[in-house]
């Protein structure tokens, strides 16, 4: 189970603690109104509960106060951006106005993965060329060449596009996918059915990888509203 956080520094301070439905996924809600010192203790005990049934991972909004983690941690979006990774690809070659078959694309990983594999299996039959700067990589080159005749070049292209499980290595436009991802925001669109069951509630990166952990919804319904620039 997640954790769900919402608080407003505004209003009489109160907590309310319960499980909640949230996008037919169940969460251990915490919801929370009124300034930070105010809450206090009550604060404090609420945490400790949260901590006491087992939760580790939450969705936080962006002004949870630092001193309300303690070893809570913010629900990661590294895998579902790999899972949706060709609707990340479409979304950022229609903002640049990049054709990717007349491009040269970048993919740079700290080490072998199946997410770099199937990244670098997509950016092949995309792309005009594929620079690969992945540890260990040499199988991969391999294997491109066999499927798709596609032999990887490493100089003499200036990539239009850094596909990275790390940190940027180029000055290229990055798409983000490794565990620092949240660097470089994107906006997600859900079915009509589920934004109904979100009562309102955010669209937040967290949320939607938490719903998309959880089984609430598939990656094939998720979609790409845009993309954030420079990552």
């Amino acid at each position: 189970m997640f954790a769900y956080f919402d608080w407003k520094p505004e209003g009489r301070p109160r907590i309310l603690l319960r499980p909640e439905t949230i996008g037919g996924v169940t969460f251990l809600l915490v919801e929370a109104r009124g300034g930070e010192r105010r809450l206090g203790r009550r604060m404090d005990r609420a945490l400790a509960a949260v901590e006491r049934s087992g939760v580790r991972r939450c969705v936080m909004p962006e002004n949870w106060p630092a001193s309300w983690r303690r070893d809570l941690l913010p629900v990661e979006e590294a895998g579902l951006r790999q899972a949706v990774f060709p609707r990340l690809l479409e979304r950022f070659c229609r903002q640049r106005q990049l054709e990717p078959d007349k491009s040269a694309a970048m993919l740079s990983a700290p080490f072998m993965s199946r997410a770099v594999w199937e990244a670098a299996d997509l950016l092949a039959r995309r792309s005009r060329y594929l620079i690969l700067s992945v540890a260990g990589g040499g199988a991969l080159g391999v294997e491109l060449l066999r499927r798709y005749g596609v032999s990887p070049v490493t100089a003499g292209h200036r990539p239009s596009l850094e596909v990275c499980f790390d940190r940027p290595t180029t000055s290229a436009p990055a798409l983000l996918l490794g565990p620092d991802c949240s660097r470089q925001t994107v906006t997600y669109r859900l079915p009509p059915r589920l934004e109904k069951d979100l009562a309102g509630r955010e669209i937040s990166p967290q949320l939607v990888s938490a719903l998309w952990e959880s089984g609430g919804i598939r990656s094939d319904e998720i979609g790409v509203a845009s993309l954030g620039f420079p990552a």
